[in-house]
C-alpha cells in the first residue's frame, strides 16, 4: 500500500527543544465509511516497551473516533499480534502478499 496523504501524527521526546529525537509515528486514512485504516505505526527500536505505541493509538482514537479501525501486520509479528490484541483489535483475515509473505488483517470494533 502506499501512504496516505493524510494526517500523520508524531510522537517526539522533547526534553530538550535543540535535541527532540523522533520516538515514533503513525499515519493513517479515514475511509468512505468512516473506519480509520491505519497504514504504519513505527517506534523507533531503543523507544520500544516505553508507551510510545499505546500513546500513538490513544492520540488517534481522540483525534479520529471511529466506530472502526483496521490495520494489518505480519502473521510472524508476535509481538505486533499480542499489541493490537492488547488494544482490542482482533483477527478478521490472512492474506498472501508475496511468496511466503503471510498478513494479517485486524479491526477494532467500538462499543455503542
Amino acid at each position: 500500500r502506499r501512504l496516505p496523504d493524510g494526517p500523520v501524527i508524531v510522537v517526539s521526546n522533547h526534553t530538550s527543544y535543540a535535541d527532540g529525537v523522533l520516538l515514533g509515528a503513525v499515519s493513517w486514512e479515514r475511509l468512505e465509511d468512516g473506519t480509520i485504516d491505519i497504514f504504519r505505526l513505527v517506534v523507533d527500536p531503543p523507544a520500544h516497551r516505553r508507551g510510545v505505541a499505546s500513546s500513538l493509538l490513544e492520540v488517534l482514537s481522540a483525534l479520529e473516533p471511529t466506530h472502526r479501525t483496521i490495520v494489518s501486520t505480519g502473521s510472524r509479528n508476535d509481538p505486533g499480534l499480542a499489541f493490537y490484541a492488547r488494544h482490542g483489535f482482533v483477527p478478521v483475515a490472512e492474506r498472501e502478499v508475496a511468496p511466503g509473505v503471510h498478513l494479517t488483517d485486524l479491526e477494532r470494533v467500538a462499543i455503542p
